[in-house]
């Protein structure tokens, strides 16, 4: 069983939790270097696992998660975050 958690995401995927983790960065209003930080790793390490060039692994989303205090499916789930209501009520 592997950790890694790329082994069966496409390049779109990696950018969509990248992108996630970054949304949440700024939500957060927190540095990439503050998260790099957090988890023990210097930024660069940090910029490279979500630009995609270093495979982030499972336990570093994890701990990704619990250091921005969200759950890991928000950076992985498909779905919107905000759905668009389809209709209104009179």
């Amino acid at each position: 069983m592997t950790t890694e958690a790329t082994d069966t995401a496409g390049p779109g995927a990696i950018r969509d939790v990248a992108g996630e983790i970054r949304a949440e960065l700024a939500r957060k209003r927190m540095s990439q270097r503050e998260l790099a930080l957090c988890l023990g790793m210097g930024p660069v390490a940090l910029s490279r696992r979500l630009r995609g060039v270093v495979r982030l692994s499972v336990p570093e989303l994890a701990e990704i998660a619990r250091v921005l205090d969200a759950p890991v499916s928000q950076f992985t789930d498909p779905r919107p975050r905000h759905p668009v209501p389809t209709g209104t009520t009179s």
